[in-house]
């Protein structure tokens, strides 16, 4: 049997654990003997994590973890000792302290597994010392990929203009390789949508609590007098109530909470849209404006209208009118544009939008990329 290790910093509930769990189930789907290691602690009962969430599928699709924590001498030893026994042909690596970690164990047994590491991050959120480490990091993999336009573009921007930055980052080149999502986790209410017109019931919010995710701006929009009869859903890994404490009581009673769970565990309707108000700040070159939980609403049926100008990476959803742009600082026309476009998504739009984001695609390019025979 194949084996394929996946490596993360950690397993709270996030984008990249969501990305890693996803490629997990796909590889197991399709007879291929896959282990997550997470090189942190397990995470307890008081942390958000997909683990407890998502535990039936875990078990029934036969998804592994190994967790290592301890010092980076004590994570090197374990992480080698786990490798030479499993001799993975690939490793798909979100993690650029575990690609170092990777190349100092690859150098001392036979197997030689590819390694293929994604950058999650815009470089420009990080401060520049953090930024020179990464891009050092990222250099000891054997194939190199950004997750989006932004931050492939963002990469080579600092690379053009920093001459250090160019020169240790000469090894390896940058490529995109998209996201995607385990579409059996995601079930589509087909007879639902196949004759709806229904108009806007409830915008859903689906992110952190992280000021830059946009909360405010979601809270913003529910209360003006065009949303008076719409309620709000806030899906979160936290408990939001500490910052509804300043929300009207008449609106307060149209806002509901779902925390620590997986959007699978939630029921979503005609009816629903999606918005995602992340703020770069306004002096942003680049823009990632499309998270996962943009691409899970798209196979939901459900349209998400995100920031402007940070949607290179996935134009056939935008085309296809499951993802609308618009400009978070202007309430007028945020509002004129949800409105405008409230309505279901079609049956057809959502079937293209789920062939498109299916997570076979994604690791199809990491297979091929490292050299080896399709994945399934």
């Amino acid at each position: 049997m194949r084996n394929v290790e996946i490596i993360v910093d950690n397993f709270r509930i996030g984008g990249i654990q969501r990305l890693a769990l996803d490629q997990a189930y796909a590889l197991s789907s399709n007879g291929i003997n896959v282990i997550i290691t997470v090189l942190s602690l397990e995470p307890g009962k008081e942390v958000a994590s997909f683990i407890p969430n998502e535990k039936a599928l875990i078990e029934n699709l036969n998804v592994k973890f190994v967790f290592i924590q301890g010092s980076k001498c004590r994570q090197f030893r374990r992480l080698f000792m786990h490798l030479k026994l499993r001799n993975p042909e690939l490793i798909i690596c979100h993690s650029l302290r575990g690609t170092v970690l990777i190349f100092l164990c690859k150098k001392l047994f036979k197997g030689k597994p590819r390694v293929v590491t994604t950058i999650h991050q815009l470089l420009s959120m990080s401060r520049p010392v953090q930024r020179v480490r990464r891009i050092f990091y990222s250099q000891f993999t054997d194939v190199l990929f950004a997750y989006s336009e932004a931050v492939k573009d963002d990469w080579n921007y600092r690379r053009k203009n920093n001459p250090f930055i160019w020169l240790i980052s000469s090894r390896k080149k940058i490529s995109v390789c998209r996201n995607g999502v385990f579409l059996p986790r995601i079930i589509f209410n087909q007879s639902g949508f196949s004759n709806s017109t229904s108009k806007i019931k409830r915008l859903v919010f689906v992110n952190r609590l992280t000021s830059w995710k946009g909360l405010p701006t979601a809270l913003k929009i529910i209360q003006s007098k065009e949303f008076s009869d719409t309620s709000l859903l806030l899906v979160t890994p936290d408990d939001p109530n500490k910052y509804l404490v300043n929300v009207d009581p008449s609106v307060r009673g149209r806002i509901s909470t779902v925390v620590g769970k997986s959007v699978s565990q939630i029921d979503f309707y005609p009816g629903d849209l999606h918005i995602y108000p992340a703020s770069y700040g306004p002096s942003s070159r680049y823009i990632e404006a499309i998270s996962i939980n943009v691409l899970e609403m798209a196979c939901f049926g459900v349209k998400s209208f995100v920031t402007k100008n940070g949607v290179d990476t996935w134009p056939e959803l935008v085309k296809g009118e499951m993802i609308y742009e618009v400009d978070w600082s202007n309430a007028k026309s945020v509002i004129s544009t949800i409105l405008k476009n409230g309505t279901s998504a079609k049956v057809p739009e959502i079937d293209k939008a789920r062939e498109l984001v299916d997570v076979k695609n994604n690791l199809n390019k990491i297979f091929n990329a490292a050299g080896l025979d399709k994945f399934g």
